[in-house]
Order: structure tokens, then sequence, then C-alpha cells
């Protein structure tokens, strides 16, 4: 047996869970109490998730429900990776044309979904931004 073939092996599996030992993106992604945190700190209110259902967000769950100053709900989910809260953000925006919902506005970035009910003020909009980028 070649000596060479377990060390190729055992690197290409590294290669595959995103290096052996090192975080990968794990460190970058967002946590869902410092994303509820930086939205109070900008000024919205929080209520639990589950108050009051929203349909258009399908088999995702909100973690927990943002107002704006102008009434507008935003639901919030933080996934446990990236990829998860891409194929979230797509599907939701799928139902939501399904329903007509053209005012009705979905943000991502790295793990966290932020759904809005309808147009924000454009002030909650950059907050809600600002935290998932956060």
């Amino acid at each position: 047996m070649n000596r060479s073939s377990p060390t190729l092996a055992l690197l290409f599996a590294c290669a595959l869970i995103a290096g052996c030992g090192g975080g990968g993106d794990e460190e970058d992604l967002a946590v869902e109490d410092d994303v509820r945190n930086c939205l109070t700190e900008a000024g919205l209110e929080i209520e639990p998730a589950g108050l009051s259902p929203n349909p258009g967000l399908g088999s995702a769950a909100p973690d927990f429900r943002a107002l704006g100053d102008d009434g507008v709900a935003i639901d919030v989910v933080v996934f446990g990776s990236a990829e998860k809260a891409e194929r979230a953000a797509a599907d939701v925006r799928s139902a939501l044309a399904g329903f007509g919902a053209a005012d009705v506005e979905v943000l991502f970035d790295r793990n966290a979904l932020a759904v809005f009910d309808k147009a924000p003020a454009e002030a909650d909009r950059e907050a809600v931004e600002a935290c998932l980028r956060a």
C-alpha cells in the first residue's frame, strides 16, 4: 500500500469539512441574541415569535419579531448556516410571489433572514440590514 494514500485521503476529508480544526465560516455566523440586542439598540420593539403567523415564511419558523416605528412587523430567523438562510430566503420570496405580496421585503445576510410584512421605513430597513451584518 502506498504511504501517501492515507495522507491524501485525510487532506481530502479535511477539505470537505472546511479545514481540520479551523472554524471555517462558523465564526462569522450571526447569533440570535446579538441580532435581537442590535435591533433593540436600534430602537425597534421586540416580541416573541408566534404572536401572529406569517404564512409567507412557509416552513421557516421565526425566532422573534421586531416592530418598526411605523408598525411594520419584521420576522427574524437565525439559521445554523448561511446556505440554509439563502435557501430559505429564496423559498420565502417564491412563496410571497405566489401570494402576490409585492410590497413584502426579504433580507438575508450570513445565516440570518428578516421578512418585513410590508414595505418598511428606510431607517428600519437600514437598521435591520446593519444588525444582520453585525
